[in-house]
């Protein structure tokens, strides 16, 4: 990091080291604290379990799940000792598998890069199942052990199908595995387990199964001493009177992504992603955008991070293409800003609303007139944080909705068009339309909403199209026609 140019990039980290520091030092389960206490949480000799909810104590809460058949239910079971534990509670399964998961973060768990690399310690996996009593099932599991961008593949343990009899063995049975000696580069470790009944039966007649657990291998000797190996500093209550002495270099990943968590998201894919290699690597890996949404409470992302797809972090960070209306100036306070018209009559004009509309940006209205006026956007999905892999596999739902209303006095006509455009912005891939009867002449100026979800959709949707129009019934020169307002498209993640 030497060079004038670098010098802005590294006064701005340094003040985020700063602040990071400042974050560790006053919490009791800080970075800082569990690198000088030999990450305490991590190696216990416990060995806590990693995974959250292991035996449905909390019906499907933390469980990532694929519902085949009637998906999975909780069930109340016969009171029995598995493992160390007694246990009346199991996940079961329907007629087709069932699958539920979870991604185990090491690094969040209290493992360091350099504990996992150097030592290796063990990763003890285990589950317990059993058949339905009378009619038996079918179970299988698969763990992985991945790297930093949870897509390589370390290590993995795989069993089944395994066949499980009905009638009186229906006694719970346990798999179990131990990784060793699986490498550098663990950072994850991905659990997923299976199960469905034998006889294809309506309801949850499959295999149960309860007490899952991953675990680490504890390690007393290990001490980390990273952060006073490669820091000298000197703390107190107050950020002013830090002193800091660094080189950033020598600093652990783990170390060195929470201290640039502090740094703005525009500086870090402008300045420091262009520091080295090391630096590129780091900005780009999700680790450092979950730390910044867990801190800001970001809870969409958080939510989409659980999809494990290939996500680009920086670019949804900024754009927050699933917290916020795609259409620009809904309801006409910025006049016809960003709006394409097609002025019929007396052109569009922009009124408040004549009744308050609860939720809307602005109590504002586009208003028509005699002849039709018609408007419209057209929103590019990837310009607005979207991506192609989630748009053409995840087919995330596009919700649109409009909101119109007439004048007491005057009766008017209004449509509505939205369609989803492939990258040429001429094929048409789906579309809504809807032209409703009118609103007769002295009405009582209520707003009306018309709302569509796009599901399902093919393959191939990058663009969307929102078109509505306006007229009054009346023929009357000046603006009697249909007020619209508030409208909307937003992108949501469905489960």
């Amino acid at each position: 990091m030497g060079g004038s140019s670098s010098e802005p990039v590294v006064n701005e980290v340094r003040g985020a080291a700063v602040e990071a520091i400042c974050d560790m030092h006053d919490s009791e389960s800080s970075l800082l604290s569990r690198h000088r206490c030999g990450f305490a949480t991590g190696l216990s000799s416990q060995n806590p379990n990693l995974l959250s909810n292991p035996d449905a104590s909390e019906g499907l809460s933390h469980w990532e799940v694929d519902n085949g058949g009637n998906g999975w239910d909780v069930v109340e079971t016969e009171c029995c000792r598995v493992g160390a534990r007694s246990h009346s509670k199991a996940f079961v399964s329907s007629f087709d598998w069932c699958a539920k998961w979870q991604v185990v973060d090491l690094w969040a768990k209290g493992y360091s890069q350099e504990y996992l690399d150097s030592e290796q310690p063990e990763i003890y996996v285990s589950d317990w199942f059993a058949p339905n009593p009378e009619f038996g099932g079918m179970y299988k599991i698969h763990v992985q052990l991945l790297s930093m961008d949870r897509r390589r593949v370390i290590d993995e343990y795989e069993e089944g199908p395994i066949s499980l009899s009905s009638g009186s063995h229906h006694h719970y049975r346990q798999v179990s595995h131990t990784f060793r000696r699986y490498g550098p580069g663990v950072r994850f470790v991905h659990f997923l387990h299976k199960g469905k009944d034998v006889l294809f039966w309506r309801g949850h007649f499959g295999a149960r199964i309860t007490n899952s657990s991953v675990r680490v291998k504890s390690s007393e000797a290990y001490e980390i001493r990273a952060v006073r190996r490669s820091t000298s500093l000197s703390l107190s209550r107050s950020p002013s009177n830090i002193t800091l002495w660094m080189d950033l270099n020598p600093l652990m990943d783990e170390v060195l992504l929470h201290i640039l968590s502090f740094v703005s998201a525009q500086d870090l894919l402008l300045h420091c992603r262009c520091v080295s290699r090391r630096w590129r690597s780091l900005v780009d890996t999700p680790t450092l955008w979950l730390l910044k949404c867990k801190r800001e409470k970001r809870l969409e992302l958080l939510e989409i991070s659980r999809l494990q797809l290939d996500i680009p972090w920086g670019l949804v960070y900024i754009k927050k293409p699933f917290s916020r209306n795609l259409l620009r100036n809904p309801c006409g306070q910025e006049g016809m800003r960003y709006w394409h018209a097609r002025n019929g009559g007396h052109d569009w004009s922009v009124e408040d609303n004549r009744i308050h509309l609860d939720g809307a940006e602005a109590q504002t209205c586009f208003v028509s007139t005699y002849f039709w006026c018609e408007k419209w956007q057209i929103i590019d999905l990837l310009h607005e944080g979207l991506w192609q892999e989630l748009l053409d596999h995840h087919k995330p739902e596009i919700c649109i909705s409009d909101w119109y209303a007439g004048r007491e006095d005057c009766g008017c006509e209004y449509e509505i068009s939205v369609k989803l455009l492939a990258s040429d912005r001429e094929r048409v891939i789906d579309e809504y339309n809807l032209r409703p009867p009118p609103i007769p002449q002295w009405n009582n100026q209520h707003h009306h909403q018309v709302s569509h979800v796009f599901r399902n959709y093919s393959r191939g949707v990058r663009y969307v199209k929102f078109f509505n129009r306006g007229k009054d019934t009346q023929f009357w020169a000046g603006h009697y026609g249909a007020r619209i307002t508030n409208s909307s498209v937003t992108v949501k993640i469905h489960w």
